[in-house]
């Protein structure tokens, strides 16, 4: 019984995980509005603070990958001139 439990806890956890990963990926590409920009951060913040709490490594370059995909192009052009 208990290890049954354990499966089901582990499922819905991953189910969770994969479900955070899947929004980053899938997000909008924000446009040059502040708005929308800030509507990007948020929901990235969001979702990698999530994925923080259930002991997900937040910390490599996937995920770098995956917010510079979501950003315009002159914001990409400004943070390589910084």
């Amino acid at each position: 019984m208990t290890i049954a439990l354990v499966d089901e806890v582990r499922k819905a956890v991953q189910e969770i995980v994969d479900a955070r990963y899947s929004h980053l990926v899938n997000l909008q590409t924000a446009s040059n509005r502040v708005s929308s920009l800030r509507d990007l951060s948020d929901s990235v913040e969001r979702n990698l603070r999530s994925l923080e709490v259930l002991k997900q490594n937040v910390n490599h370059d996937d995920f770098v990958f995956i917010i510079k995909s979501k950003l315009p192009e002159k914001v990409l052009v400004q943070l390589k001139v910084e």
